[in-house]
């Protein structure tokens, strides 16, 4: 049986009308056993009056005698109930004190004893409503698809060189001119990097450089590779395992291949960028159509070459923006 939220509703307007009419009950019952206590004593009282009168005559009729010096006990009555729950003294308040005490309340009495009663129903309906709440808490609805699988990035963005990007004139280097771009495929010896003009919404020109220590192209996932006995740096299907594919980004901004058994004595492998050349074998841009397939002119790619671990050239230091 499922429980609906008109039901729970109606269950807690239920217990608001019970609370309310308790508390207004208590309030009645109250005042009537006060009017009723004091009706009695009042009986009690002048029961006692009448039965001093009656002592006071008969001991005025009886012939007096000698009376010994023992003293008396005074007189108790033992009728009497117990009145110190009572806001005043049936005994000893005088009339005045008794009426004023039965005066009804002021407005704002009135107004406190209504707050007070909400304060209390508010009270109890959140503490009802906090104890039911699993009761309230509707089905779970249908799982969403799965997202992206992540990865953690250490940088990412456009890839800029510092001697290639930039004019020399730019001595702030906030204008660059050059990004480095990559081609279509994953042919090791075709599908080639080079230093192109910057295209804002392009993918084929979004880096990113991971834990993994591999530079990824954005617009299809390849990594960035060193090629033994090649010069020019190709796009291949990224492989954890591959030690060609992994790259240290050191404190000046150099790409250094982590697979030392490439260096030469003294020598570190360091990603830098070619001098323009023309008539290179290689690949187009990705989804190009028309004259923007076209590949002429001198380009300068980027390779790896042998770098000083102690002296760090221009054409070797690249940066993400």
């Amino acid at each position: 049986m499922k429980i609906t939220k008109d039901i729970l509703w109606s269950v807690l307007i239920v217990m608001m009308i019970y609370l309310i009419f308790r508390i207004v009950l208590r309030y009645i019952t109250y005042e009537k056993l006060n009017t009723e206590h004091f009706k009695n004593n009042s009986k009690n009282k002048n029961k006692n009056k009448n039965k001093n009168k009656n002592v006071k005559e008969n001991f005025a009729d009886t012939p007096t005698t000698p009376t010994s010096t023992s003293t008396t006990t005074p007189y108790q009555d033992t009728t009497k109930e117990n009145c110190s729950a009572l806001t005043y003294d049936e005994w000893n308040s005088t009339p005045e004190e008794i009426e004023k005490q039965k005066t009804p309340m002021s407005k704002m009495q009135e107004c406190q004893i209504k707050n007070l009663i909400k304060d209390t129903v508010r009270t109890q309906v959140m503490e009802s409503l906090s104890a039911q709440n699993p009761l309230m808490t509707g089905p779970a609805g249908p799982p969403g698809p799965p997202g992206p699988a992540g990865t953690t990035l250490l940088a990412s963005g456009r890839l800029v060189n510092q001697s290639s990007s930039y004019d020399s004139s730019d001595t702030k280097y906030s204008n660059p001119k050059k990004m480095a771009t990559r081609t279509s495929g994953t042919n090791p010896n075709a599908s080639l990097i080079y230093m192109g003009e910057s295209t804002p919404f392009a993918s084929y020109q979004s880096w990113q450089y991971n834990q993994k220590n591999q530079i990824v192209n954005r617009y299809d996932g390849a990594c960035l590779t060193y090629i033994p006995n090649q010069e020019k740096l190709s796009m291949t299907e990224c492989d954890d395992n591959n030690t060609k594919q992994k790259w240290f980004w050191d404190k000046a901004n150099r790409f250094v291949l982590l697979d030392t058994s490439q260096n030469k004595p003294n020598k570190l492998k360091c990603i830098s960028v070619s001098a323009p050349q023309t008539d290179s074998l290689m690949t187009t841009l990705p989804d190009c159509k028309g004259t923007q397939c076209t590949n002429t002119g001198s380009k300068e790619f980027l390779i790896t070459k042998d770098c000083d671990p102690n002296t760090v050239e221009s054409s070797t230091i690249f940066s993400f923006i």
